[in-house]
């Protein structure tokens, strides 16, 4: 629901666009007038939040509306003809005429008197308002259309309130199932630049503000704090500038659930396979029994991580499924979960075995998702890698992005494991849903839906160089993003690996290949920004590993006898540099006691086919002496050997 409009703003957000123009003085020396005539409040008008309160009975009164407060439910009714207002003290709800509306300032007990907000008030009965700044004066006229009279200056400044505030196009946020507390929500407001935004839930939070990431986009990535919940709340967002606000309510509402609040102990349910148990039949009923009587829509019933409550059944106390599909021999887990008659919220967890032969080991996991690319709820670039990847085989599967099959999609990649698809062309900004279904050898199906968000502020100019590479050699990774941040990036299973911001906005990483890297490998990076959203992408070509050439020494070996001077020849990659030392004793007697010996080093290049050919000059060495010899590339281990020059 959005509340941008002239009527919906002066009555929905009571007032948020009302005396900004006013100073940070006393709101004592604040004067209303109505048809002219100055209302003399039995308590002086009092400014909250820059908005301006008076007492309860004086306006009503002066609007010629019946009022009644009810004490017990701390409820204002006002009536004037047909229309009906109701309010509650603290409650940002205020209904009129049946209609909710949203107030930024509620009705409150103020110096032992009820004070409402006054624009809302005034013209939810019909008056019309108007701010004169140079006399300070709130102008009423009962029919709705004020004018500037008594001291008022020509030029005076007015707040009609009646101005649009800023643009909100869309409003989405990341929870599509149950939240608890430590989860992360993602919220995402697009509307119009430079104006100051926040969310709420409604009546659970106050203003959570949101950051400006690129023009007319804001963002916040919050984690919910410990102990708090929320039943189906309803998410506002907001937008401020120059004092005028609009609102926009989320489509979807939200539901957070602290784990406190489970406190059935397990011992009371009674569940079929029981836990620990082997069911022979590769179809078992599952069933449980609650403690309690629980409420038959709150049922929620998860095998695997699977949700299956749209076809579990509710008789009496009893809930249970049959499965239409042979279950894995596996070991398998159930989810439980329910709200009793009085709302307390039920939960039970176990786990079975489907085994026909009656095996007893535990080992298997079943048919599990391993993992969703991107990962459910975070942000990443236009063009992700979307898929997702089982724990076994899979017979068949069916994959969609947006609700559109991707059976015919150039470049999906159907894994004996999964299916993984990189769009060709840039996503849209905003939020998408992925969904997949499969079913592994056994029969077994499975599935999973996941969101993510596209932002227009993460990884771009995503390079590695170079894009070939063999054991030991170094590859540097390039990318930009929103300045500020920190991350690390992943080649392949390596995970971790630190990315510098070396100029704002530029990072880079460095990996040097490791000998056990084969064929190729898929680099991505992840990057933590200043407000706390993670933004994730891949580069656009993946890291392929070249075969490194055998280092080698062809032409000598341990004990050998060589001449004064000989050459030193095998095998190594191309372009590398080949260290080669031969240590001796001078036989002098200073070195004999000592111990200490001599040395002379040489290197050379292995050429471009692979092979190297290094003199070395032994001259120092007498003859008829042994001396060591040390061959190494910098990179793979040195070959040393013993040798003894000839006579």
């Amino acid at each position: 629901m959005r509340y941008p409009t002239k009527q919906a703003k002066s009555l929905a957000l009571a007032g948020l666009f009302f005396l900004n123009s006013i100073s940070s003085s006393s709101a004592q020396d604040i004067s209303v007038q109505l048809d002219g005539q100055r209302l003399p409040f039995d308590q002086p008008p009092t400014r909250v939040q820059g908005r301006l309160m008076v007492p309860l009975r004086g306006i009503f009164e002066a609007l010629k509306a019946d009022v009644v407060y009810d004490g017990p439910t701390r409820s204002i009714q006002a009536t004037k003809d047909s229309r009906v207002i109701q309010l509650q003290l603290g409650s940002r709800q205020a209904v009129i005429d049946g209609q909710t509306r949203i107030l930024d300032v509620p009705a409150n007990t103020i110096g032992g008197r009820t004070m409402v907000p006054l624009r809302f008030v005034a013209e939810s009965l019909g008056a019309g308002v108007k701010w004169d700044g140079a006399t300070k004066t709130v102008l009423m006229t009962s029919n709705g259309a004020p004018s500037v009279t008594g001291n008022a200056s020509p030029t005076a400044q007015v707040d009609s309130g009646a101005q649009d505030g800023p643009k909100i196009d869309r409003f989405f946020h990341s929870a599509t199932t149950e939240l608890s507390p430590g989860d992360a929500l993602n919220i995402v407001v697009y509307g119009e630049p430079k104006s100051q935004a926040s969310f709420e839930i409604l009546g659970s939070t106050n203003q959570i503000a949101l950051r400006e990431v690129g023009p007319g986009r804001y963002e916040r990535r919050w984690i919910i704090p410990n102990g708090f919940s929320v039943n189906k709340g309803v998410l506002l967002a907001h937008l401020q500038m120059n004092g005028r606000e609009t609102a926009m309510e989320a489509e979807r509402q939200i539901t957070i659930v602290s784990r406190a609040t489970s406190s059935i102990p397990p011992s009371t349910w009674s569940e079929f396979p029981s836990a620990s148990s082997v069911s022979r039949s590769l179809r078992p009923q599952i069933r449980a029994t609650f403690p309690s009587d629980v409420q038959h829509n709150s049922i929620r019933l998860f095998v695997d991580g699977v949700d299956y409550s749209r076809r579990a059944q509710l008789r009496g106390r009893v809930v249970s499924w049959f499965p239409d599909f042979n279950m894995s021999v596996a070991t398998h887990r159930v989810q439980l979960q329910a709200l009793n008659s009085h709302g307390q919220r039920l939960s039970h967890t176990w786990d079975f075995r489907v085994d026909p032969q009656g095996s007893v080991t535990n080992s298997a996991q079943g048919f599990v998702l391993n993992e969703t690319r991107p990962s459910n709820g975070t942000t990443v670039t236009s063009r992700p890698e979307i898929g997702a990847l089982f724990n076994g085989n899979v017979r068949e599967i069916e994959f969609f992005v947006d609700n559109i099959s991707m059976a015919n999609q150039r470049d999906v990649q159907r894994l004996t494991n999964g299916v993984l698809w990189t769009p060709a062309q840039d996503l849209s900004a905003g939020q998408h849903r992925a969904r997949v279904k499969a079913v592994d050898q056994n029969g077994q199906v499975l599935e999973r839906e996941w969101n993510f968000v596209v932002s227009t502020s993460g990884i771009t100019r995503f390079t590695i160089s170079p894009t070939q590479a063999s054991s030991g050699e170094n590859v540097t990774l390039s990318l930009q993003a929103p300045r500020g941040a920190t991350g690390s990036f992943t080649v392949g299973q390596v995970r971790n690996i630190r990315l510098r911001e070396v100029s704002p906005g530029r990072y880079q990483g460095n990996y040097q290949v490791r000998q056990s890297d084969r064929d190729q490998a898929v680099v991505s990076a992840s990057l933590r920004l200043g407000n706390g959203q993670v933004i994730q992408g891949n580069s656009p070509t993946p890291l392929v590993f070249e075969a490194s050439p055998t280092f080698t020494v062809s032409n000598l070996g341990n004990g050998m006898t060589v001449a004064p001077n000989f050459s030193v020849r095998g095998t190594g990659s191309p372009g590398k540099t080949i260290f080669v030392e031969i240590a001796y004793s001078s036989r002098k007697l200073v070195d004999v006691l000592t111990g200490q010996t001599r040395t002379v080093r040489t290197q050379g290049v292995v050429r471009s086919n692979g092979s190297y050919d290094i003199p070395v000059d032994a001259g120092v060495v007498k003859a008829g002496q042994q001396f060591k010899l040390v061959v190494s590339d910098g990179q793979n281990e040195s070959v040393e050997m013993d040798l003894t020059r000839n006579r």
